[in-house]
Parts: structure tokens; C-alpha cells; sequence
């Protein structure tokens, strides 16, 4: 649950361009085939029709909705299950090395982020151990 939700509430892109294949309705809204769209995966993601109390990180989320992070239908990733995986092994790592409050962030730690538009993360995370 902490790996989908850490991919649901910070996802590592913001946004897709997409190209719109035939005239279709969404939301009330006329697109043509062949106009482009910006998809916001991340807006998706907090979407508050789907998803209770949209902006919290919360592990005891009961059966929810699937998030946009790795895509969905003919564009989902195909290396979801890996990065899956990797998340959950990196979880299990770092709870096995340290205990509860051993890591914390640096006491004059600035949190700046990456400076592209379309992902999301910080450029560094400074702790202490």
C-alpha cells in the first residue's frame, strides 16, 4: 500500500500529451480527432470524486481506486510490475537498516525541486543519520 500510494499522491510524471485519435465528448467538452490533449496524471491522481480526503497520504486506504501513475490501457507501462517491485524491495531495505526516528531530514534542509514542469520530486533529500 505505501508503494501505490507514493505513486498515487506524488507521481514521478505530472502530465502526457496525447493526441486524440476520433471526435469524442469528455466532460462536457467537444474533442476532435487529431487535437492534442495534456492528460494531468497528477490531477487525476487527487481527483476528490475518487479518492476520499484526496491530498493526505494514507496507508489505510480500504480497496482503492487505481491511480494514473503507470499509465493505463494500450499506455500502460510496461515495466509497472518492476517498478512495483523495486519500490516495495527499497521499502523493505531501508525498514530492515533503520529503526523509527533514527533518520530525519537535516536540521538547515531547503526542499527545492526538480525545475522541469511535467515531473515531480525533490533535486535532493538531506538526512541525518
Amino acid at each position: 500500500m505505501a508503494v501505490e500510494e507514493s505513486l498515487r499522491i506524488a507521481p514521478p510524471i505530472l502530465y502526457l500529451i496525447r493526441t486524440c485519435t476520433e471526435r469524442t465528448e469528455l466532460a462536457g467538452v467537444t474533442l476532435e480527432a487529431e487535437q492534442r490533449v495534456v492528460v494531468g496524471i497528477a490531477s487525476a491522481n487527487r481527483d476528490e470524486r475518487v479518492y476520499d480526503d484526496p491530498d493526505t497520504f494514507r496507508l489505510d486506504r480500504v480497496d482503492p481506486a487505481s491511480h494514473l501513475s503507470l499509465g493505463f490501457g494500450r499506455h500502460f507501462c510496461v515495466g509497472a510490475a518492476l517498478t512495483r517491485m523495486e519500490g516495495q524491495e527499497a521499502l523493505y531495505a531501508f525498514l530492515d537498516r533503520f529503526e523509527p526516528g533514527q533518520i530525519r531530514l537535516a536540521k538547515d534542509f531547503a526542499l527545492e525541486m526538480m525545475p522541469l514542469p511535467y515531473m515531480l520530486g525533490p533535486r535532493r533529500l538531506e538526512v541525518e543519520v
